[in-house]
């Protein structure tokens, strides 16, 4: 089964080493919306909230690509 893109969130999130506050402040996320990201209760983003993501995380969409093809 193919990896969804709030695992792939999850993954890179526990790789990056930073802190949820960390990760606020460098998407300029609400607490909540980081929360609810890495719960998995955000599904599929829109693309620029895709872009956004991937800049805090310090990953390209690419890298999320990669990885949620390599699940499958």
């Amino acid at each position: 089964m193919a990896m969804d893109f709030a695992h792939a969130v999850r993954q890179l999130f526990n790789e990056s080493g930073l802190s949820q506050a960390e990760l606020c402040r460098r998407g300029n996320f609400s607490r909540a919306y980081v929360s609810m990201l890495l719960s998995g209760e955000v599904g599929n983003p829109k693309f620029d909230r895709a872009c956004q993501i991937a800049d805090a995380l310090g990953v390209t969409l690419e890298d999320f690509r990669k990885l949620m093809q390599d699940e499958t």
